[in-house]
């Protein structure tokens, strides 16, 4: 909802739903002022009172207010506000005000640059005193401002601060220098949520956000002082997020009570990240390509997911940081690429991705709960120990060094491991604009082409949602299903019809269309016979296979392409 502009007459947006009337029978059961009559054969008529009780009502509007912010649109989120006056209250004090300057300019091409520059400061004049003499708060105020209206920022924060403001978004477009931030954001009292791009604050002294719960801090100067002045007077910041910084060389988080979260991402100059955070939980660091920085997070016992993309990380630090996490579930590591062979011995790891780490081989594994898997790289790395897969995601692409003969020895490696960890699992492969569905099948094919799309889930899940969930992803020209001759998905596959399938169609509402609408025509074939196909299975002996083999050729309309989703709400050759 960060783009959508949120007025208080949400509420016209709400559209009724017909209903329909019939006359009532004599012998109908009526429920009238919460008392509900009951008369069976035999028995003496019980009447039972029925109170209705509105729990929804009940919630504090912080409740509602974040109920809110997790709906798409401001129209659903309108829709809502007919669930009671409570609702309908707090929905005028959800007012999310978005001002985009370029994308204000863009639309008034007629006039000056300097004409439409004032058209949009009046427009957010009129805006936010609408709301101050309306006594509507503000939930989220964003501006995306060039450095020509920097100095008008005092007076508008000003201004949605005096009934109370949620949080606020501050971007400063093409600045080639970072801009210093008025005074009037710290007397700001209200705020829980404050996110900075490309500018920087004047004084330390005057930090003081009480009631703040999330700071994001982009391409600002930081340095230790201003960290330091945050923990002594935000007590309640729980998500802290620190990207494409400079000033930090070493930094040290300390104090911070309720600290969960913390992102460090590209920071300028950084050598030294130490965290004396005992409640962090959540973790994501990405070193630049050609520094060097220490980690220290050995407080941090309660960290349960971990993002690391560290190219100067060594196999001997991983092992000992892993270590000190005893109740990690989650694991991500991209771009470390002086990895070469790991040990993850986490019980209670749930997610492990591995993505891009060039010169890893070996990966050392002992888990007890269900996990999944997520890798990205040029080839298959050895599992090792114990790994009891949930599902899996593989992506696989040749680099530079690697040729065409490597092919066949990668697909050698992805065989061994989809039969050892991945028996009685529905396989998909996707390549060009195919997929392949392996549905208790005996063997797998693995077409010898450079790049491969693998996705591996439990046999469990139904053959029409397979299908429709693939279909409405990915749009492709042909679906081949290898399966024994006991699976229902060829079942399901023969009663894809095209064009409104009343069996298939998921529309829930006339805005929204779901892939039916958009397929022209839907057809089995020979897969020996398909023009593009038989080819890449060469060698991979179509004939005489105990599986079965069902190839579909699908034909979508022209604006809809591979691995584009279905817009929502639009015709397929408007969207909007």
């Amino acid at each position: 909802m960060d783009d959508e502009q949120t007025k208080h007459d949400g509420l016209t947006l709400f559209s009724r739903v017909p209903f329909s009337r019939r006359k009532r029978k004599r012998n109908d059961i009526e429920n009238i002022d919460g008392i509900k009559k009951k008369q069976n054969k035999g028995v003496k008529t019980v009447e039972q009172e029925i109170e209705s009780v509105d729990m929804i009502s009940e919630l504090p509007e912080s409740v509602i207010h974040h109920i809110l912010s997790f709906i798409r649109s401001a129209k659903e989120a309108a829709r809502m506000s007919i669930l009671s006056k409570k609702w309908r209250d707090a929905w005028k004090s959800f007012s999310i005000l978005t001002f985009d300057e370029q994308s204000f300019l863009k639309t008034e091409v007629d006039l000056g640059s300097d004409q439409r520059r004032q058209m949009f400061i009046n427009s957010i004049d009129n805006s936010l005193l609408s709301h101050l003499t309306r006594n509507f708060g503000i939930y989220k105020l964003v501006f995306r401002v060039t450095p020509k209206l920097i100095l008008y920022l005092n007076r508008w924060v000003g201004i949605a601060g005096a009934n109370g403001l949620g949080e606020l978004d501050i971007r400063v477009e093409k600045s080639p220098r970072h801009y210093i931030v008025p005074p009037f954001m710290n007397s700001i009292k209200t705020l829980t949520g404050l996110r900075l791009h490309g500018l920087k604050w004047s004084s330390f002294a005057a930090l003081e956000f009480n009631n703040l719960r999330k700071l994001y801090l982009r391409r600002l100067y930081v340095d230790q002082q201003m960290i330091e002045k945050l923990a002594s007077t935000s007590p309640l910041i729980m998500d802290l997020r620190i990207v494409e910084c400079r000033g930090l060389k070493n930094l040290q988080i300390s104090g911070f009570r309720k600290l969960e979260r913390v992102d460090m991402y590209q920071c300028h100059g950084l050598r030294r990240v130490e965290l004396q955070v005992t409640s962090l939980n959540t973790f994501w660091f990405c070193a630049k390509n050609s520094s060097r920085c220490k980690l220290n997070l050995e407080s941090c016992t309660s960290l349960k997911r971990l993002t690391l993309e560290n190219p100067s990380m060594t196999d001997t630090f991983l092992n000992k940081l892993l270590f000190n996490f005893p109740v990690l579930e989650k694991l991500i590591l991209s771009r470390c690429n002086k990895l070469k062979h790991i040990e993850i011995s986490n019980v209670k790891l749930r997610s492990l991705g591995l993505r891009s780490c060039n010169n890893l081989k070996i990966v050392d594994i002992g888990t007890v709960n269900p996990c999944s898997l997520d890798y990205k790289g040029h080839k298959m790395v050895f599992m090792l120990g114990q790994l009891c897969l949930k599902e899996a995601n593989f992506s696989f692409g040749l680099n530079e060094k690697d040729g065409a003969a490597d092919i066949p020895c990668r697909n050698l490696v992805i065989h061994s491991f989809l039969r050892y960890y991945c028996e009685g699992f529905t396989i998909i492969v996707w390549f060009h604009k195919n997929i392949i569905i392996h549905d208790e099948s005996k063997d797998i094919l693995l077409p010898p082409l450079p790049h491969l799309k693998l996705h591996v889930i439990k046999s469990s899940t139904d053959p029409k949602d397979l299908l429709d969930g693939l279909l409405t992803t990915w749009h492709p020209e042909r679906i081949i299903v290898v399966s024994s001759p006991s699976s229902d998905v060829p079942k399901a596959l023969h009663k894809i019809k095209g064009v409104g399938d009343p069996s298939y169609c998921g529309c829930n509402s006339s805005n929204r269309k779901c892939w039916c609408h958009f397929l022209e025509d839907a057809k089995i074939v020979n897969i020996a016979e398909t023009e593009g196909i038989s080819g890449q299975f060469y060698g991979l002996k179509l004939q005489n296979r105990v599986d079965q083999i069902t190839c579909m050729r699908l034909l979508w309309e022209p604006s809809v392409h591979f691995g584009k989703s279905i817009g929502s709400d639009s015709s397929p050759n408007k969207r909007q």
